[in-house]
């Protein structure tokens, strides 16, 4: 639990540290810190992540990825290209955390009207976490 009090505090930090200053650059910052921290988790951690990282766990070889038909696409796809460099479930977890994590971020930051109370409200109320469960 310590872990995510210290992720909120560094992520607030540095949302309110780029809303006084003019770098827009700090928006990146609290993205890093929040996929980091989604990206490497133990695949234990959520209800369906074993389902998802079974392929790296197993360590299979890319040339012997099946695709079923009745599997989306998008993610047989992700998953048989991270296998062509690794069969570490980290990056995988690391490259949905990107998408999701960083979509959330920049739509908060586009269309909030108060954007340090926006990105309290994504992670405290459980919209952060919901993506370790998915």
């Amino acid at each position: 639990m310590i872990h995510y009090l210290i992720v909120l505090f560094f992520v607030m930090l540095t949302v309110y540290l780029g809303l006084k200053s003019i770098k827009y650059r700090l928006a990146v910052l609290p993205i890093c810190i929040l996929v980091s921290l989604a990206g490497m988790r133990d695949y234990s951690i959520g209800t369906d992540t074993i389902v998802y990282v079974r392929d790296f766990i197993a360590e299979l070889d890319y040339n012997y990825y099946y695709f079923e038909p009745n599997i989306e696409f998008g993610y047989q796809y992700l998953v048989y290209n991270i296998l062509k460099f690794t069969n570490d479930y980290h990056w995988y977890l690391l490259s949905v955390a990107l998408i999701t994590v960083g979509l959330m971020i920049y739509s908060i930051r586009r269309y909030s009207t108060d954007y340090l109370l926006s990105v309290y409200i994504y992670i405290t109320f459980g919209f952060y976490i919901f993506l370790f469960n998915t």
